[in-house]
């Protein structure tokens, strides 16, 4: 799990997906939220790229999410299941069992994704829009269903289904804008974020995303809108992280660091930062940088590793110099 103040927890090295802009390659790594979009409903959820193979066929597709699906079983607590167990699941399954309606539907499966059982969610969302064509909420909570199973191809004609019927929904724009960035669409994805953005200003969740899209496109904006992001949302260790990238994008490394500070602790921004002097082929700097965060962190065995292979680089990057 990644490392957040007053935890306990080790260094543990997140997969992100990073711009490489002229000013700065960031070909590695980062701790603590990795620019990651998650933390509200209509967040994006990191894509399997396996999942989204175009060489896959739908009936792959299916076959997948069915096998998924057969393992997302309600928890058993001492013999309680999770619908007598959980309360808010249990009121609304006892609305739903006083009115058959569609929004009732969509209320339990809002619950059942909040627990992750997925595929419980989507046969109310199914039940709902039987009863209901035009609910847009069932649609978009479709939606992010896929993109949550990691086939965000799939939900997209929900996604668009949402935004036609809600054309004034800033949470179904944002939630379009994650399936398409899902896709690698990520210039598509901003607009709709825009969108979101245009119809509510305060939206965090789409101020986030537009932030991270901005800088995966190498947007001259983007400390600014990332800036916007954390003005919103200041307690959010995401949102530091992510600005904290954009600086980094555009080779302010000691702005990214001050960012670093904030979304995590003193050992993990060491160890961004390391990551970035990395990614600038500063070895010398990135080792200092890791031994700090080992220092700080005596646990860190990836920090060490990290200074290991920086010193290493170094050594290698010298004798070649040498050598011509």
């Amino acid at each position: 799990m990644p490392l957040s103040r007053g935890g306990r927890s080790r260094i543990v090295v997140a997969r992100c997906r990073v711009l490489k802009p002229a000013a700065l390659a960031l070909g590695a790594a980062l701790l603590v939220g990795c620019a990651s979009h998650r933390g509200l409903s209509s967040s994006i959820a990191e894509p399997d790229g396996k999942s989204e193979s175009p060489s896959d066929s739908l009936s792959g597709y299916v076959g997948k999410v069915q096998t998924l699906t057969t393992r997302a079983q309600p928890a058993s607590l001492s013999g309680q299941t999770l619908e007598t167990s959980d309360p808010r699941l249990f009121a609304a399954l006892a609305r739903l069992a006083g009115a058959n309606t569609a929004a009732n539907h969509v209320a339990v499966a809002t619950e059942y994704r909040r627990l992750h059982v997925l595929d419980l969610a989507y046969r109310h969302l199914s039940d709902a829009v039987k009863l209901d064509s035009s609910n847009a909420d069932a649609y978009e909570a479709q939606a992010r269903i896929w993109r949550d199973w990691g086939f965000a191809r799939l939900g997209l004609g929900e996604a668009y289904r949402a935004v036609y019927l809600a054309p004034d929904s800033p949470a179904a724009a944002n939630t379009l804008g994650t399936l398409l960035e899902a896709l690698g669409r990520t210039r598509d994805a901003r607009v709709w974020y825009r969108r979101a953005l245009a119809l509510d200003p305060k939206a965090v969740y789409a101020l986030n995303n537009d932030c991270y899209a901005s800088i995966m496109l190498g947007e001259v904006d983007a400390v600014a809108v990332c800036r916007r992001a954390v003005d919103a949302n200041p307690r959010s260790l995401t949102t530091h992280n992510n600005l904290a990238l954009a600086y980094a994008a555009v080779g302010d490394l000691a702005a990214a660091q001050r960012e670093f500070q904030e979304s995590g602790t003193p050992a993990a921004a060491r160890y961004n930062t390391g990551i970035l002097y990395l990614a600038q082929k500063d070895f010398s700097k990135a080792a200092g940088a890791f031994d700090e965060a080992s220092r700080l962190d005596a646990r860190s065995a990836q920090a060490v590793e990290r200074s290991r292979q920086a010193r290493s680089s170094a050594l290698e990057e010298e004798t070649g110099s040498d050598q011509h």
